[in-house]
């Protein structure tokens, strides 16, 4: 496992990126994010990048917006953003925000799994 902050560590199996988050993000926070996730899309190219969000305590609205823009950055290029694990918190904040189906919250993982290189958000 990669440790690019520390709180973003980053692991690729195959075209799949597992990228665990932890701690709070605030704006500064938001900005060490985004050159976090583009490294991880320039790269390693992934086919999806699955979000670990247990251990996050806190999501600032510039949080939010580089996860939804990130996630349409590799949309845009065929491949998806989803979320695999939540803190309360996070969710919460995800959801106010209506990031929730774009970022996957809510699906099942074995459906995302499933979904992966077909089904796109």
């Amino acid at each position: 496992m990669q440790q690019l902050y520390s709180n973003v560590r980053v692991m690729r199996t195959g075209r799949i990126v597992y990228v665990h988050l932890a701690g709070e993000f605030d704006a500064p926070d938001a900005a060490r994010l985004e050159r976090d996730l583009a490294y991880v899309d320039r790269e390693f190219a992934p086919e999806a990048v699955m979000l670990n969000l247990r251990e996050v305590d806190y999501l600032s609205n510039h949080a939010l917006d580089v996860l939804a823009r990130r996630a349409r950055t590799l949309h845009e290029r065929g491949a998806a953003m989803l979320i695999t694990v939540c803190s309360s918190s996070a969710a919460l904040a995800i959801r106010v925000n209506g990031l929730d189906i774009q970022l996957g919250l809510d699906t099942e993982i074995p459906t995302l799994i499933a979904g992966i290189g077909s089904a796109r958000i």
